[in-house]
């Protein structure tokens, strides 16, 4: 298109992208359901902050031993209820086959939508977006329903008793909210790409860190200090993919430790990435170590 309208903030960018259909709307909100409240917390499939690319990882015992499990029964789910599956594969330490599993029902059905999470002031330390592709269903005719969901893991020190709250934002057009505002049409005279009788979600900043510099925080105990480009008091955050929960998990002959980001707002304009330590009771382990370090984007928000 040669002609048309521009509008652009002071930094030059942007605040439509009509050409790619970029507008983001509000979609849906709610308060998350923590791993702690699932109908059997022992026996559920829950997002882990480490040992896995995809987070999900089963699991059926959280002992003293396990770092993660002072953290466990605090992961939020973006969902509103916990749905249920019947696994019928036979795990190492399980005596009886056919257990039944717990996970976290989707938000959504586009894989192209964001989830956003109230940041607590203690801290995140696992922030991922999840995509369920179950297909089939179990020996009861029950099956995991395709679609998204989101995970918040808070700092070990969180004090909430309830799930974070979440925010989802997409690029479907919702209903409209008003009679009146600024709408923009494709070529096609028809297809709407941004319209502002809808509610249009609005974000603050983002930030993105490198592979680099997240095995540099993790190894070292470093941390960065991102300046946002304006106050953001109570900042919702979100980042797409895994790259939220990179980790190093260390095993030695006398126990184990797992290390992680913690992504804080320090102040108003403020977002401190550091590290944080969980460490298990002792343990004989075979010395060996994993870890995964991915470079992330993180999007600021204020809801």
């Amino acid at each position: 298109m040669s002609y048309g309208i521009a509008l652009r903030n002071e930094y030059s960018e942007n605040l439509v992208d009509v050409t790619a259909g970029l507008t983001y709307y509000k979609k849906s909100k709610g308060t998350s359901v923590l791993t702690g409240a699932a109908p059997s917390f022992s026996t559920m499939p829950w997002t882990t902050v480490a040992f896995t690319n995809n987070g999900v990882m089963p699991t059926v015992v959280s002992s003293s031993y396990n770092p993660l499990s002072l953290v466990q029964s605090n992961i939020s789910f973006a969902s509103t209820s916990w749905g249920s599956i019947v696994s019928t594969n036979t795990q190492s330490g399980v005596s009886t086959p056919n257990r039944t599993y717990y996970y976290a029902k989707p938000i959504s059905t586009n894989k192209d939508d964001l989830v956003f999470f109230e940041m607590p002031p203690e801290g995140i330390i696992g922030l991922m977006h999840i995509w369920w592709p179950f297909t089939g269903s179990d020996i009861n005719g029950n099956t995991i329903s395709v679609g998204l969901t989101a995970m918040c893991c808070p700092s070990k020190d969180w004090s909430g008793s309830t799930g974070i709250n979440y925010q989802v934002v997409s690029t479907d057009l919702p209903a409209q909210t008003s009679n009146y505002g600024l709408r923009v049409l494709d070529t096609d005279g028809t297809t709407i790409l941004f319209d502002t009788s809808r509610e249009v979600a609005s974000f603050g900043d983002h930030f993105s860190i490198t592979a680099a510099q997240v095995s540099n925080i993790i190894n070292n105990n470093t941390s960065v200090t991102i300046t946002l480009r304006k106050n953001i008091p109570a900042a919702w955050i979100s980042c797409e993919g895994g790259g939220g929960s990179s980790y190093k998990v260390v095993f030695t002959s006398s126990g184990v430790t797992t290390y992680v980001l913690k992504i804080r707002q320090t102040a108003a304009n403020k977002i401190t990435i550091s590290r944080e330590t969980l460490a298990g009771t002792s343990f004989s382990w075979a010395p060996v170590t994993h870890s995964n370090y991915e470079d992330a984007t993180f999007i600021v928000a204020s809801f």
